[in-house]
Formats: C-alpha cells, structure tokens, sequence
C-alpha cells in the first residue's frame, strides 16, 4: 500500500507543484502584498481593513522562525499548492472517483495558470482555497452520512477560513441555500450545525469586534474596491475569464462538475453541494469580482468532472481516449505554464504573451497591463524605487534627515520601503491607505518630506515649498506603479498632528 502512495499520480503532481514553486521562488522579485503582509505581521490586531489577520499570523509565525525574507512566506504558498492538489484528489475519491478521476483532477489543477499564479505568492488567495477544501472534505463525510458531530470541525474549519477571507461567508450562505432547496435540509434539524455555526462565530467575533471599534472599515474598503479598482466587465466577460485563468481545455471538466452535482443519478446525494457551487459561482460573476475569487470552489467541481469522464471512459472502453485527455491537459498546461509561474524570462515572456493573447483577455483591475498579468508586473520596480526614493533624501540635510516623514499614496510602496529602508538609511514609511492609516505615529516632528504617488496640489497644503525631485520608471511594473512622481517637500504650514489626520484612503 505504502507503493501506491507514494507512486500515485496526485502526489507526483503535489510533488511537481511544490518543486516548481520553490524552484521559481527568486524569479522576478517580492509580490507588492507580500510588503503588506509584513508589515502587518509587525503590527498584529485582530483585524485588518482589507483582510482578517489570520494572513498576517502566520507571517509572524514564519518570520519569528527563519526570517524577515519574502521567500519563506513564498514556501507557505508552495505547501499550500501541494495541499490543494492532494485534497483536490481527496475530494474526488470522496465522491466516488477511481483513480483515473483522481489523476485527472490533480492535473487539471496542475494545467491551469491561474492556480500557479495564486500559489506563486504568499497571499490569503492560497491558503484560501485549501481551507475550503478541508471543509468541503468534511461537509461529503457528513452528507454521506458520518456522524452529526462533524459539523464542529466543518465550524472550526469556517471559523479559521472566516479569519483568513471573507470568502467563507459566501461559501457558508451557498451551503445554506443547496441544504434548504434539497432534501438534505434534514441534516440541519439537529443541534450540530447550529453548535458548529457558533463555533465558527466565536473564532470570527475577535475580528467583529475590531470591525465594531473601527467603524467597520471592510465595508468602505469592499464599496469602494467594487466601484474604482475592479475591472468593469459583463457576467459573460467574468465567466470568459474563469474558463482562460483555469485553461480552456478543462472548461468542459468543471463545467460537467457542476451538471454532475446538480443532476447526476450517482451525484444526488452530494445534490446540495450542486446547489453550493452553483450559487458560489453566480454571486461572484454578478458581482463581476476578480476572477481568482471563485477559484476556492474549483477543486469541487474539477473532481466531479472527472468522475462523468471516468464514467464516460469506462462505457466505451477506448484506452486512447484516456491517454489522449491526459496528453491533452498536459500539453496546453505546458503551454499555458509561464503565464502562472515565472519559469521565463521576463523580455521573453512579454513577446510570448503578446502571440498567445491570454492576458489582454484576463484584466483584473482597472488599468492592467495587456502584456503582462498582474501577479508579474507587481513583482518589479520595487528596490529601484526604494533606490529613488533614498536618492531624494539624501538631498535633504543632516538636520532635515531626522525630522523627515517619507509619505506614500499605497501600502504596496510603503512597505518595500519598509522592508529595503535599513540599506539605504531611511526612516519608516507612512501612508494612508489601507491599515497604514491605523499604524501613523502620533508624536512625529515634521521638518521635511519625501513624498511618492502623492498628488503635488494635496502636498501644497502643507507645505510650502514642494519641488519634484525625479519620477520613478520600471519598464515592468503595473501601471500604477510606474510614473510615479518623487517630491522633497520643506517648510510645512500645518503642524503634524494635522497632517496625520489627513492621511486616510483606500
């Protein structure tokens, strides 16, 4: 038995992810979120604006461990990777998939871009997707009939995903609606699920409660996220994204997960979970969200897939028709890789990227490059503009350097600041966006400034003399992080109690 395992074709797929992602873990350079996250891992609360702070937790964990280096987060993601194909697998043998199902799930995981993209960094998105196939694992145990008291571990299993991303609300609702419209409502009748919902709350309220104090700054953040940053796109445009992130070929895998789970004959008893992944996939096309939201609930859907083809295969009994799949998946995976993961170079992936024309039809936000996907273009430019930023204040006196605020418009560049400052001198970073609103000294002498992405008529305000020192250009960076204007700022009007209450936005 012990062979099999280690023989098995998920494994060697989790094994391959893993590889790979750690192999790439230096390509191209530290993710703009990754700043983030450290920097709230050194200001630990319970909650944050923009996420929970379960995210923020481990970062401590790893860092306290082995180190401030972004690459041991990256490891995390890696690991995360691995898991998502090992329970992807799980979730298919759960359903009652052979092997053939289970390999065809890992691979087409391993196929798509879109999960290497994910896995590639250390984000909330990763863990994301593996804590909600724990719970999907055992929401199959209790709906074929496990023991009622499973419902406590599917509520601390939420309770942990509900402090690493909200997505646990949106999974939880769609399971509520497939167990009221199906006739697995009867598993709710007893006082499980209702002890399990209130574990769930007690491991979520610490981040309530800091939601309450601060004036639930989430839901300013999601409103103004949905209205400014997200990429404006019909519910067809969404779904064309979901099919290109998770590669085409394997549309008609999924797609076939979710008939199979809402009307197989072999699938009736797992119907709710139909219902769930039906109602988790429309909320987020409505919503036109970022494509990668609806990746937690791919694994589900893959694996039901793969049991209709396994089925399928076993009727006709072609051998070819399995090999062909597999050689199928393999091949445009292969094609489709470097637009996951940064196995090229990068002035030999832009060309590339221009002849597939993948990404000019996968915008995530509003302003993406058509060249290069997000998760690359975030990965440049950051130690040449902290570089910049140091050039700047140098130019300011001996005197001037200790009363002096570097000031950034995004979290992304005030903490590479943070992150590059000890070698080049420079003090800590402030900014406004985000929780670095929350994390702005009180006491500051204000003398100078050095100010990045902040517009010069609001500088203006509170200072008298404002002069561009340089504008800050990576040829590989977002968009938004490119002509990015430098100012030395002297002579402030305003004392810096007034500034600081000032230096709020998301």
């Amino acid at each position: 038995m012990c062979g099999k395992v280690f023989i098995s074709p998920p494994l060697i797929c989790a094994i391959l992810m893993a590889a790979l992602l750690l192999a790439t873990a230096w390509s191209y350079g530290p993710f703009g979120d990754e700043f983030y996250y450290i920097d709230c891992s050194k200001n630990l609360d319970f909650g944050y604006v923009d996420h929970p702070p379960l995210v923020a937790l481990i970062v401590l964990i790893v860092r306290n461990l082995f180190g401030d280096s972004y690459i041991w987060l990256r490891a995390v993601s890696a690991l995360a990777g691995a898991l998502s194909i090992l329970l992807a697998s799980r979730i298919t043998k759960k359903l009652g998939g052979g092997r053939f199902a289970q390999t065809i799930t890992a691979l087409a995981m391993v196929a798509a871009p879109g999960f290497w993209a994910i896995f590639s960094f250390y984000s909330m998105n990763a863990l994301d997707i593996v804590i909600i196939a724990l719970a999907t694992i055992v929401l199959i145990e209790i709906m074929m009939g496990g023991p009622a008291q499973l419902w406590l571990v599917f509520g601390v299993i939420a309770g942990l995903g509900l402090q690493n991303k909200l997505t646990m609300l949106v999974f939880a609702f769609a399971l509520l609606v497939g167990l009221v419209v199906t006739r697995r409502r009867f598993i709710m009748t007893s006082i499980w699920p209702f002890a399990g919902g209130v574990i769930a709350g007690l491991i979520f309220l610490p981040n309530i409660i800091w939601q309450v104090v601060h004036g639930w700054p989430t839901l300013e953040f999601i409103r103004l996220t949905q209205q400014y940053s997200i990429y404006p796109q019909s519910a067809f445009g969404f779904l064309w994204q979901i099919i290109l992130a998770l590669n085409p070929v394997v549309f008609p895998l999924w797609m076939g997960g979710v008939l199979y789970l809402l009307f197989g004959k072999e699938g009736k008893k797992f119907r709710a979970l139909g219902i769930l992944s039906l109602v988790f996939l429309l909320t987020y096309i409505l919503q036109r969200s970022k494509v990668y939201y609806v990746f937690p609930v791919i694994p589900l859907l893959l694996a039901g897939g793969a049991i209709v083809f396994e089925r399928y295969c076993e009727r006709i009994k072609r051998t070819w028709v399995k090999a062909a799949a597999i050689a199928t998946i393999v091949f445009t995976g292969l094609i489709l890789l470097p637009f996951g993961l940064p196995v090229v170079p990068i002035e030999y992936f832009i060309p590339y990227s221009k002849a597939i024309g993948l990404v000019r039809h996968v915008q995530i936000h509003r302003g993406d490059r058509i060249d290069l996907p997000v998760h690359f273009a975030l990965k440049f430019g950051w130690r040449e503009m902290v570089e910049n930023v140091a050039r700047a204040f140098e130019t300011l006196s001996p005197e001037e350097r200790l009363e002096c605020i570097i000031i950034t418009n995004n979290f992304s560049k005030a903490g590479a600041i943070n992150y590059y400052r000890g070698d080049y001198g420079l003090p800590e970073a402030i900014s406004g966006h985000n929780n670095y609103r929350f994390w702005v000294p009180g006491n500051q002498q204000l003398k100078a400034a050095v100010a990045i992405g902040i517009d010069k008529n609001f500088l203006l305000q509170y200072f008298h003399d404002v002069k561009l020192f340089d504008t800050h250009i990576h040829p590989y960076a977002a968009t938004w992080e490119v002509n990015q204007e430098i100012f030395v700022c002297r002579n402030p009007t305003v004392t810096w109690s007034e500034l600081r209450q000032r230096l709020k936005w998301y």
